[in-house]
């Protein structure tokens, strides 16, 4: 199973990308904060991959996925996001 796994969000973030895409895609306007360890357990095999693809698949969605391996990153993450 995916991150995406919920219909209403899936069609809340295909919304969200057809409202945008006429703009630059690198102006994401959703974003992910996924702990690594989180999204990764359970995986047998290629942590690494799986991750790579999880962030493919929502990147592609129109959401940037911005990774963190400990609550306590959140706080400075979320500030980077404030500036220009």
């Amino acid at each position: 199973m995916g991150i995406i796994a919920y219909p209403n969000l899936r069609s809340l973030l295909d919304f969200t990308r057809s409202e945008t895409s006429g703009k630059n895609q690198k102006d994401f306007h959703c974003f992910a904060f996924l702990m690594k360890d989180s999204v990764a357990e359970g995986v047998k095999g290629d942590k690494e991959q799986f991750l790579k693809e999880q962030r493919y698949m929502l990147e592609n969605l129109g959401v940037r996925v911005i990774w963190y391996n400990n609550h306590n990153e959140l706080p400075n993450l979320l500030n980077t996001l404030q500036k220009p």
